[in-house]
């Protein structure tokens, strides 16, 4: 999938969230800003589609284990993350959000705190994508 794709489908990813999350849906809403934050990286990753195929025969890596993540959000140029920031994404998005999908973990409160959390790194993250893209 090339960058625009990607960022592309992190837009649709973050609309959907905020219409479900607005209807009250929140376990989906969660997942969807985990998988807009995903898309948004991987579309601001200037190394993004030079990557090897996974193991898993996709024809890019992902960035959505916590080391291709974090390796892919450094080398955004444009995006000045701090370690803490890095981690604060991963812990809202990935450990909360995509988690809670999974194993039901988190209180009310906790998972509508983490998704507008992970919303605000997904905008961030997209708009260092269209300033990758408009080079």
């Amino acid at each position: 999938m090339d960058a625009l794709t990607h960022l592309n489908e992190s837009r649709n990813l973050t609309a959907l969230a905020a219409e479900l999350f607005n209807r009250g849906q929140y376990l989906a809403a969660g997942e969807f800003v985990w998988g807009a934050i995903v898309h948004a990286v991987a579309a601001a990753d200037p190394d993004h589609e030079m990557q090897p195929p996974d193991r898993f025969g996709n024809p890019h890596l992902a960035p959505n284990t916590s080391a291709t993540f974090s390796s892919a959000i450094r080398r955004i140029t444009g995006l000045t993350f701090s370690e803490g920031q890095i981690a604060s994404c991963l812990y809202n998005g990935q450990q909360q959000l995509h988690n809670h999908f999974y194993h039901l973990n988190l209180t009310p409160q906790d998972l509508q705190h983490s998704i507008g959390v992970a919303t605000a790194y997904a905008q961030l993250l997209m708009r260092a994508a269209d300033h990758a893209l408009s080079r």
